[in-house]
């Protein structure tokens, strides 16, 4: 659905607006490295090594773990190589995490579409959960579910923020529609623009 090219922009339009100090977590055990594909950045420490960080480190130290972007976001994986997924845990996790918010003004953490125990300690760190979603049945299906997953974790519903990717108005499902669907407001609407996404990644 596009969730990760709105991460990265979502990054870092939010620190060029804000003049915030912002970074990009990519936490997607089944994609992982799409963001850094994005970027074009090539990180050498991870949110595995800082959650397994032993001792006191302040914000300049957390700071060295990512990998600066020349758009003024940090980004950090959460693993080099997929295989060392495994490795992460919500504990190691939730330590990463709040290192990071310590460091930076904001956390931008781009999760799998399924919610597993690392995801959920996420989400008990985090203000707000922002689900892209597309205007399709598939797709909308899809996100009602993690809408209801998300609320029988006992999140707030105000929480839940809906972006509504990739809407043609020729085709595909009307936002009033979804919003029914959902039963949740839209918060933010991004127009169908392959021409652009494309030219912003060969970019970058």
């Amino acid at each position: 659905v596009g969730k990760s090219t709105f991460a990265a922009n979502f990054a870092i339009s939010y620190a060029v607006d804000t003049k915030s100090r912002v970074v990009l977590v990519d936490l997607d055990n089944k994609s992982c490295g799409d963001l850094g594909m994005i970027l074009g950045a090539r990180p050498r420490r991870t949110l595995l090594n800082l959650g397994q960080h032993e001792g006191r480190i302040d914000a300049n130290g957390v700071a060295q773990f990512t990998a600066p972007h020349p758009a003024g976001i940090s980004y950090l994986p959460s693993v080099l190589d997929p295989d060392q997924m495994a490795s992460l845990d919500p504990a190691a996790v939730g330590k990463a995490i709040t290192h990071l918010l310590g460091a930076f003004n904001v956390v931008v953490v781009d999760l799998g579409s399924e919610l597993d125990h690392c995801g959920v300690k996420v989400l008990e760190l985090s203000s707000m959960i922002l689900v892209v979603t597309m205007p399709d049945i598939i797709a909308l299906h899809h996100t009602k579910r993690i809408i209801e997953k998300t609320q029988n974790l006992m999140f707030p519903m105000e929480m839940i923020k809906i972006i509504l990717n990739r809407f043609n108005p020729k085709r595909g499902i009307l936002p009033p529609i979804v919003q029914n669907m959902l039963k949740k407001e839209i918060l933010g609407v991004i127009p169908e623009d392959e021409i652009t996404v494309v030219s912003c990644m060969a970019k970058a």
